[in-house]
């Protein structure tokens, strides 16, 4: 009876997921609002998309997935921080889930969560961006917090957003946020140190002023090609 309780619940959880099934393959980014098309013509995408890969999708197992990031379109991130992002891709989590919308589903592949020392943290936080600005909000929140004693509670993570437009996902979140503990090794909210790594992948598409650069400030669709 055990066993054929445990089946039933195996098989209604692949169906479930197999009714928010991606199509894996690699997706580059494409001009669009939120993956909606917006009615350019093949010789316009053709001249104003930038051919950028953004991620890939792979299957792992009977109903689940696994991203591949495009670390290394992180231009101002060093080698070293490309190469840590991707080695955190080895060990992740994927979970699938409906989203508001009934027809719309999201799909979270949570790529690290571990404890870190001040000193650790500092250490990678220097590997990612390079750019003047994201280094100097950095160490400021760092400098505000008790070094000595203090422990990080570190969460990386991808969110993909599918909703319904065929050979399309929408790359909302790729984040890294640093949660301080609390004397019970319990994480504080909110994170005291985010790293939006999407925004570091997608804010060179389109410069400021182009028609199409506000449309990438929230995330990009990615679009996988049909051939």
């Amino acid at each position: 009876m055990n066993f054929q309780l445990r089946f039933i619940a195996v098989a209604l959880s692949i169906f479930s997921n197999a009714s928010f099934a991606m199509q894996a393959g690699s997706y580059y980014y494409v001009i669009s609002e939120q993956c909606k098309a917006v009615g350019l013509s093949d010789e316009q995408h053709t001249k104003l998309t930038p051919d950028v890969m953004l991620f890939e999708v792979t299957p792992a197992g009977i109903s689940d997935y696994a991203v591949t990031m495009n670390t290394a379109a992180l231009t101002d991130y060093t080698e070293q921080g490309q190469q840590l992002l991707s080695a955190w891709e080895n060990e992740q989590v994927y979970t699938v889930g409906q989203a508001a919308n009934p027809a719309h589903s999201y799909h979270d592949f949570l790529l690290q969560k571990e404890t870190l020392s001040y000193t650790q943290l500092a250490r990678t936080l220097n590997l990612f961006s390079q750019a003047q600005s994201a280094r100097g909000h950095f160490f400021k929140q760092l400098l505000k917090i008790d070094a000595d004693s203090a422990r990080f509670k570190a969460v990386t993570r991808v969110r993909l957003f599918d909703e319904g437009y065929q050979n399309r996902l929408f790359l909302k979140q790729y984040v890294s946020e640093y949660f301080l503990l609390d004397e019970n090794n319990k994480p504080r909210q909110p994170a005291v140190i985010t790293v939006n790594h999407r925004a570091a992948l997608t804010n060179d598409l389109h410069r400021p002023g182009q028609p199409w650069f506000s449309s990438t400030q929230q995330g990009a669709c990615g679009e996988r090609p049909s051939f």
